[in-house]
This record gives structure tokens, C-alpha cells and sequence, in this order.
């Protein structure tokens, strides 16, 4: 799908650097720049891989490797304790409705996207 979106129209803005995503023809939009997939409600993956037999996941970690406390990541991953990262951050994200948008809302919509994007100093 993210090569096929390479050939696709483009759709509405990304949420993240504001530059048009690419639809591809399932409906899902792609951001090339930010690397970015919007999924539309009730998107069903259209041929799921199969099933790999045999092969079982890695046991979860349940002590941080880097202090040894339990495993309890706040929202960006890290450890509570020594700030080690032991996960993934939790991803953020943003819902667009296209019909909601009007003049005044589009200043506020750049606003948050830019407080969402922009590094802290």
C-alpha cells in the first residue's frame, strides 16, 4: 500500500507537517515526509498475512535492564525510575474531520500541530 500511494492522488494535509498525504485506493492516506498512516473507520486489512506456526514471542521483560526496577513506562516509554527507554512511546493520534474545518479553526489546528511538532526549548 505505501508503494501504491507513491501513484496516488492527493488527499488532505497531513496533521504533522501540513503538506498533502498521498490516498491509496484502499482509502488509507500516507505521509511520505513524516512517515505518517491515516486509516479510515472500518478499514479491514484487505489480505492479512498468514499465520507463522512454531514461532512464539519473546517473553516481556518485567525488570528495566538498566536499574532492575519492575517495568512500569510512563507515556514515552521510559522507566519510571532511571528514565532508561524500555518501550515504545505511545503513539499519538489525531483525528481530522475535513468537513469541520473552517477559517478561524485552521489557526488553532496549526497551532496544536505546531506544539505537537515543534521541539521544547
Amino acid at each position: 500500500m505505501w508503494v501504491a500511494s507513491n501513484e496516488g492522488t492527493d488527499a488532505a494535509p497531513c496533521a504533522f507537517c501540513a503538506r498533502p498525504t498521498k490516498a491509496a485506493p484502499e482509502g488509507v492516506c500516507f505521509c511520505h515526509r513524516c512517515q505518517e498512516v491515516w486509516v479510515p473507520p472500518g478499514f479491514v486489512v484487505p489480505n492479512p498475512p498468514p499465520a507463522v506456526s512454531g514461532l512464539l514471542p519473546a517473553p516481556a521483560a518485567t525488570r528495566c535492564g538498566n536499574c532492575g526496577a519492575p517495568i512500569e513506562p510512563d507515556e514515552m516509554g521510559r522507566c519510571r525510575y532511571c528514565r532508561a527507554q524500555v518501550a515504545a512511546p505511545q503513539p499519538i493520534v489525531v483525528e481530522i474531520d475535513s468537513g469541520a474545518r473552517s477559517g478561524s479553526g485552521d489557526r488553532l489546528l496549526d497551532g496544536l500541530v505546531g506544539l505537537l511538532t515543534d521541539p521544547l526549548r
